[in-house]
């Protein structure tokens, strides 16, 4: 029924896939965000590493299945990027749609991911847009050196003596 594509060193991991994705086919009936009827369910068994999995499918009326197909992997391309996705342990098509099985990077959150679905599937969606979603030390610490630069410039001295 449908072509379950993995690495050399998922093969052995076929079978789970599928027992995966016949759970997320019964799951996803609950929830809709983004592009379309676009799910989003978590699976906290270990297949790969003890990391948290993840499996998204959109499912598209007949006649619009391939454009909506190739909509769907400009959005997981996009995601798969910083700073969402880390890596794709298999891909496959159904009759509904497209799953995708992958490993989420650290320090996201799954309200993280729906609202950046939801973002990606609107036409003035910017990598910017993306970054900002992000909350970590990081981003911190780089919005600190910022205010240091400002520090130079004497105007933001009062404002920090306030």
């Amino acid at each position: 029924m449908f072509d379950i594509y993995t690495s050399e060193d998922q093969l052995e991991q076929k079978d789970q896939l599928v027992a995966l994705h016949e759970v997320f086919r019964f799951c996803s009936r609950s929830k809709k965000s983004g592009f379309g009827k676009s799910y989003v369910v978590t699976f906290l068994k270990p297949v790969v590493g003890n990391e948290l999995m993840f499996l998204k499918i959109t499912q598209k009326e007949s006649d619009l299945a391939t454009n909506s197909i190739r909509h769907e992997v400009q959005c997981l391309r996009k995601l798969q990027g910083v700073p969402f996705f880390r890596n794709v342990f298999g891909t496959f098509q159904t009759r509904g749609g497209f799953c995708m099985l992958t490993e989420l990077r650290e320090r996201v959150t799954m309200t993280q991911l729906v609202e950046a679905t939801e973002m990606l599937s609107k036409d003035d969606i910017t990598y910017d847009s993306l970054m900002m979603m992000m909350i970590g030390d990081d981003d911190d610490d780089d919005d600190d050196d910022d205010d240091d630069d400002d520090d130079d410039d004497g105007d933001d001295d009062k404002t920090v003596i306030q």
